[in-house]
């Protein structure tokens, strides 16, 4: 979900660069008024799992959200085999598929996506190939320094972590190295002060896209490949574990998200170069007007964890109890249980 948000954000600024802070009329033109994002992607595993996010790139409305609810959104293999995809939450709709399922999920086939609006606006994307995915092998760390702006002071030095990954570039299936993309995610361990004890699963960082082109490594595998910076917080004192989650990217997604990363770290000075259209391998169907944007891809997922405590950080005191607190506000001190992402059942791979 951090990288469909992370995509809107970027749109929004490629679409509004360039304005100053005087107000300007601006029209929106025609093309962008009807626009849709479609983000979505297949994922080889037991289950497999399909998911799609869809939302208006534009709404001046302002009466309802920008989300929009399609009239049916369906994944589609080469055999012309058809999976509706039930809505799960607002703007998302995933599915697993099992095994046993009558709809083929194999490396190699192609899939594609297709989105029905109430309106009568269609989408569709273009076939993806679904890709096995190389395997990771360990994961290696360091701490480093960094100086952090702070509002209305100097820079704070900070210490961080900085992870590197170690693994294979070829996949089983292949002997052409792949391009590869990371998500993550992180579980830390909190006592409150009634004695509770959670599990808080969460993301790593909102607009972090981490990914490497095969072709610039001129190898077959990674080595101390950089890919997560993470701030040393008392979160991590009673252990956490970071999940990495590798993809292989066919050219073309591997060319959409290094955009929309580019997209979220430019600042927007006079030395950057201007930000330009993000590719996309959505099209509109039926006569359909406007412009889609987004991109669907396949692949298999392989996944890493790796564990931190105080036995690895500069750190001995957790969050709990806190020093201060404010007596008419509850938070995690007060009843871990009740925090976003949170639960007393220990993770079947917490070992510590």
């Amino acid at each position: 979900m951090k990288n469909f948000l992370l995509l809107i954000s970027c749109l929004f600024y490629l679409l509004f660069y360039g304005s100053c802070l005087d107000a300007i009329d601006f029209d929106v033109p025609k093309d962008f008024q009807d626009a849709a994002v479609i983000t979505g992607k297949l994922i080889k595993g037991n289950p497999s799992i399909a998911e799609v996010r869809i939302q208006n790139l534009f709404d001046f409305s302002f009466e309802d959200a920008i989300y929009v609810t399609a009239q049916s959104v369906k994944i589609v293999n080469e055999k012309g085999e058809e999976l509706e995809l039930p809505l799960q939450r607002t703007a998302e709709y995933s599915i697993e598929i099992y095994p046993d399922s009558s709809f083929e999920v194999e490396i190699g086939q192609k899939y594609h996506v297709e989105v029905e609006f109430f309106n009568g606006k269609s989408f569709k994307s273009t076939p993806a190939e679904l890709l096995a995915v190389p395997k990771m092998e360990n994961v290696d760390f360091e701490f480093f320094q960094k100086d952090v702006p702070v509002f209305r002071r100097d820079d704070q030095t900070q210490t961080w972590i900085r992870y590197f990954m170690n693994g294979d570039l070829l996949s089983p299936d292949s002997s052409e190295p792949k391009n590869l993309k990371w998500e993550f995610q992180r579980t830390y361990k909190l006592t409150d002060d009634g004695r509770n004890t959670c599990y808080l699963t969460g993301g790593v960082s909102f607009d972090l896209i981490a990914i490497v082109n095969s072709e610039l490594v001129n190898s077959t595998s990674l080595v101390d490949f950089p890919v997560l910076e993470q701030l040393v917080s008392s979160t991590m004192v009673e252990g956490q574990y970071v999940t990495f989650i590798q993809e292989a990217l066919d050219d073309g997604a591997y060319k959409y998200w290094e955009q929309v990363r580019e997209l979220s770290t430019n600042s927007g000075t006079f030395y950057e170069a201007p930000p330009g259209q993000l590719i996309s391998n959505i099209e509109t169907t039926n006569g359909t007007e406007g412009a889609a944007f987004g991109y669907f891809y396949a692949s298999e997922q392989d996944t890493l964890r790796f564990f931190i405590d105080s036995t690895s950080i500069d750190l001995t005191r957790g969050v709990c109890p806190r020093l201060t607190f404010d007596s008419n506000r509850c938070d995690e001190c007060c009843d871990c249980t009740i925090q976003f992402g949170s639960t007393t059942e220990k993770p079947d791979y917490w070992i510590r």
